[in-house]
């Protein structure tokens, strides 16, 4: 009877890890429909050459860096600061799915196979982790610093959500 319980709770979770998935990359895909969309147009009206850009995820950076002109970051201003936040964005994407597959590709074998399963990870994969924080770091302060540029082009008054009248 224990092993009956064991295999309705596996795949009781099972079910709610798919449901959860699916919910949530359905949200993600709305939101990235309509933040392109949004995107798509300011390009559209502003005469932007390449707007088909808006609908690419690292390429819509590029696009919000041509449309906010100009970036400033520490009081100096960056040229193709659109440019930059998209090429550390994909790089960032590439570098987390090579350490996705280096650490969880036996992992996810073995538990197919029907074997218990636990998840060591070496000392390289360690450094890559650690390396990895510092480039979602940079990320970050790139698509902070360009989207505080975008709207401070286009709505000055508001362009940091917080400031008081």
């Amino acid at each position: 009877m224990g092993a009956f319980v064991n295999e309705i709770n596996t795949n009781t979770f099972t079910v709610y890890t798919l449901i959860s998935l699916i919910i949530s990359y359905s949200v993600i895909v709305i939101f990235y429909v309509f933040a392109s969309v949004g995107i798509y147009t300011l390009a559209k009206r502003n005469n932007f050459q390449n707007k088909w850009m808006a609908w690419i995820p690292f390429l819509q950076y590029y696009v919000l860096g041509k449309l906010a002109d100009r970036v400033t970051i520490f009081g100096s201003a960056v040229k193709n600061a659109g440019l930059i936040t998209a090429i550390i964005t994909f790089f960032n994407f590439v570098y987390n799915t090579v350490f996705n597959i280096l650490v969880y590709t036996e992992p996810i074998k073995e538990y197919f196979a029907g074997n218990s399963v636990e998840i060591v990870v070496s000392k390289g994969l360690n450094i890559m982790a650690v390396i990895s924080i510092f480039i979602e770091i940079a990320e970050i302060f790139f698509i902070v610093s360009l989207l505080f540029a975008f709207f401070r082009k286009y709505n000055p008054r508001y362009a940091f959500l917080f400031r008081s009248e």
